[in-house]
């Protein structure tokens, strides 16, 4: 499998890249006990939403917290393997994590067993060990299995296992409660404790509880308060069930709300038609967002059939009321002939119009069109003006295109720190594949010093990002240095097998090829495929400069390697088909 995770390279030391395994490698110099690493693991988990790889680094924390036998630590780790946050997903692992801690006797861990047996008469004894401990979930799932949800019914027992989970504070359990005093099940019939129980319930947000008091606003506020965490813990799922309570009931606040979390699959799944409707019922009611979004998503086939005409529709109609990113994307659909004949000068006419508005993404298209002479009459300082409206009004697709700008010297001073800083700036913004490729093409700037001393240390911490996201061309260059020891790295000709094949891999994924054999070429061959062979004196491998489309010569590499038994068995019969692979070209 290939490697998920690297690591920046520092300077003067000797690395190979290494997957990122259930058990990450850690340096133990601290004296830190268990409970600390674990709690330190906590801390860089609740931080995780903000820092990139903080996931991956309480992963770390939590496994030198369970090879101490903490086992909080230990039930976490099964919980990140059973998931695949921070660590490679791996549910066999987890489970045997889960075992290790509820072996000793952690609640959580033995919940989680209980959870994941089909067994009811097997998950009961796990399920009354965490109750013996005052797991909540635990009681409350007792108290469901004796109500008559897996086993035979038992009020009496159901109701004293509702009533402990109750008393720690689990909302559900004070709603079954509250149905079994309404109707005398397992207990004495009491309206007023059922009245009781059943407040408490709503107050926790109980959704059925609140179903029973509240009405559309009081639902919507719930919902809001779910969704940001306001007094209580994150709940998107809640927060989407109660919005659509609301919206039942007539909110259009929480329509717009429920249409919103369809569309983006938060709280539950993705649902396009949910949305559409939702969106369509609040645009009837003059909300412009909700136009704004149905004009999205007429344009993008987000969740619903494509319809460019519905979009314009929508986002006419939206921008009639003053809704300035609607004249954006008017813009951007009518420039593009995005399902209907193009109109540069209407787009531009729209953009000029949201440009007026200060909206950053019609500056930069302005600037663009102007630099570009695409449309209008080229005027590159109005052009570079305007992308630096846009940049300063936060467009990250300026930033982009201004740092492409300064890396490729196009009408500006070439300033290659500049460019980084101006990508440094865009990176959290910018499309995964444009990240990418930055990454790569600016390695390739330190590895031939282009324009920048050549440094091989710093080419490498650029392809190893970019390898990150599997980047064909990127993989080949980490092959190309593992293969040579270049860049602080020793010679590691395995690894460079590997990283080749994950490049023609890549390659082929992403791009269509038909066969063409070279048969005149002087050389060694088998079964009619030619093998090029070095000159008198030449080294038997060596890489080819390519930057695009590299997956003839990684094929090539990968044959000779295979031919001579470099970082792997000799084996002309692999040789051939990556010989084979090699001599194609694209379609």
């Amino acid at each position: 499998m290939f490697c998920s995770l690297y690591k920046a390279v520092p300077r003067n030391k000797t690395h190979t890249v290494a997957c990122f395994h259930s058990r990450p490698t850690i340096r133990q110099q601290s004296p830190k006990t268990g409970q600390e690493w674990y709690k330190q693991g906590l801390q860089v988990l609740r931080a995780s939403h903000k820092q990139p790889g903080s996931k991956e680094e309480a992963a770390k924390c939590f496994w030198q917290a369970a090879q101490q036998g903490n086992t909080d630590a230990q039930y976490q780790i099964g919980v990140m393997l059973e998931a695949g946050e921070g660590v490679p997903q791996d549910k066999k692992m987890a489970e045997t994590y889960f075992s290790k801690a509820a072996k000793q006797g952690n609640a959580k861990a033995i919940f989680k067993l209980a959870s994941s047996s089909e067994d009811t008469t097997k998950a009961i004894p796990l399920f009354e060990a965490a109750a013996e401990q005052g797991h909540k979930e635990a009681l409350f799932k007792l108290g469901l299995i004796y109500y008559g949800r897996g086993t035979t019914e038992d009020f009496n027992t159901a109701a004293q296992f509702f009533e402990r989970a109750a008393s720690g504070g689990h909302a559900n359990a004070m709603y079954y409660l509250a149905l079994m005093y309404a109707k005398g099940e397992g207990v004495s019939a009491d309206q007023d404790r059922s009245n009781s129980y059943m407040s408490q319930a709503a107050a926790k947000g109980q959704i059925d509880a609140l179903m029973h008091f509240s009405d559309k606003d009081e639902l919507y506020k719930a919902a809001v308060r779910y969704y940001h965490g306001q007094g209580v813990s994150v709940d998107k799922v809640r927060a989407r069930l109660l919005f659509k309570q609301a919206s039942e009931k007539g909110s259009m606040d929480a329509t717009y709300s429920l249409g919103v979390m369809c569309i983006s699959g938060e709280g539950g799944k993705k649902d396009g038609a949910t949305a559409e409707a939702c969106f369509v019922r609040v645009a009837n009611e003059g909300n412009t967002a909700a136009m704004n979004n149905l004009g999205l998503m007429y344009s993008h086939a987000d969740g619903i059939p494509k319809d460019a005409r519905k979009a314009i529709y929508f986002l006419q109609k939206a921008a009639s009321k003053g809704h300035l990113s609607s004249l954006n994307r008017l813009g951007r659909i009518l420039y593009a002939g995005d399902g209907i004949a193009p109109d540069k000068a209407k787009a531009i006419e729209y953009w000029k119009c949201a440009a007026a508005g200060q909206v950053a993404e019609a500056l930069f298209e302005i600037g663009r069109v102007y630099f570009e002479g695409d449309g209008v009459p080229q005027d590159k300082d109005e052009g570079f003006k305007q992308l630096q409206l846009a940049m300063e009004k936060g467009s990250r697709e300026a930033m982009y295109y201004l740092a492409t700008l300064y890396f490729e010297g196009d009408w500006v001073t070439k300033d290659i720190d500049k460019a980084c800083q101006l990508w440094q700036m865009v990176d959290s913004g910018t499309s995964r594949e444009s990240q990418t490729d930055m990454q790569y093409r600016l390695g390739l700037q330190y590895y031939f010093g282009r324009d920048v001393p050549e440094d091989k240390h710093q080419a490498l911490n650029c392809f190893m990002s970019a390898a990150n996201s599997r980047h064909a061309g990127a993989l080949y260059y980490m092959a190309r240095m593992f293969y040579n020891g270049e860049g602080s790295l020793q010679v590691d000709k395995r690894q460079a097998m590997t990283l080749l094949k994950a490049s023609t891999d890549e390659e082929l994924r992403q791009a269509s090829y038909r066969h063409k054999y070279n048969k005149n070429e002087k050389g060694s061959t088998t079964k009619g495929i030619t093998f090029p062979l070095p000159s008198e004196g030449q080294p038997k491998i060596v890489f080819g400069d390519v930057e695009d489309e590299v997956h003839d010569e990684a094929s090539r590499v990968l044959g000779l390697m295979h031919l001579y038994g470099e970082g792997v068995a000799k084996n002309e019969e692999v040789a051939q088909r990556y010989f084979q692979l090699s001599q194609r070209t694209t379609a």
